[in-house]
């Protein structure tokens, strides 16, 4: 699969995918994309580039594999592993200093470039890039913080402690914070969901990207009447 990507990542390949009708739009820093789950397909963003990209997997799920092309500006994913139900985000800064969050949906579609309006003004040609520390230093943050909570890792910089004892009942879940990270701004925790009813539940992580979430994953797509899973949220703290 992987050496696949590799291949697929030439250019000949990647002008092949069709292109969306309309494009996607950037809303407070994020838009939603549908992606193919068993093809290739391209991230490319009206005049601007993209310079810089960071992925979330979870480390024992289902992968998304992904590559950048420093000659266009461009950003291929595809998947290893049945994502079918599953959310992905990706964390892009372009050449003229924005960053976006991508939220990815796989379905069952074929490859396709999705092309992305940032909005504003873009990007002169040639233009030369421009990234503060801060935007850099966000973007490591919220890696490490997801590492830390999918992995139990503790890198240095970032604390963590007890989320609180209490529990909460939304819709069939039960819900309790397990545990709460912090560093540079931003706040991880781990929440534990127990499917209180009699039937099976989807685990739909978009309810979970409110405002001031940056970046959300879930240990399972559905569970089971009693089964339990854990949500992976990063935000902001205010």
């Amino acid at each position: 699969m992987k050496r696949i990507f590799a291949l697929a990542a030439m250019s000949a390949m990647l002008c092949a995918g069709p292109v969306l009708a309309d494009p996607v739009e950037v809303r407070d820093g994020k838009f939603d994309a549908v992606v193919s789950a068993d093809q290739m397909s391209r991230l490319s963003i009206s005049g601007d580039k993209i310079v810089s990209v960071r992925s979330i997997n979870e480390p024992d799920g289902p992968q998304m594999l992904v590559e950048a092309d420093e000659t266009t500006g461009d950003v291929y994913v595809a998947f290893d592993g049945d994502v079918l139900g599953r959310t992905f985000s990706l964390f892009l800064v372009t050449q003229s200093g924005r960053t976006v969050q991508a939220v990815l949906q796989p379905s069952a579609v074929d490859g396709q470039t999705v092309l992305i309006n940032l909005g504003g003004t873009p990007a002169q040609p040639g233009a030369s890039v421009e990234r503060s520390e801060r935007r850099v230093e966000y973007l490591e943050t919220v890696t490490a913080l997801v590492r830390v909570m999918f992995r139990g890792e503790t890198p240095e910089g970032v604390s963590c402690g007890r989320g609180n004892d209490g529990s909460t009942r939304v819709g069939p879940f039960e819900l309790r914070i397990s545990q709460t990270c912090q560093a540079l701004g931003l706040r991880g925790q781990v929440i534990d969901l127990e499917n209180k009813s009699e039937a099976a539940v989807p685990v739909v992580v978009d309810s979970f990207l409110v405002a001031g979430v940056v970046a959300a994953a879930a240990d399972r797509s559905e569970l089971l009447p009693g089964g339990r899973g854990r949500v992976f949220v990063v935000e902001e703290i205010r």
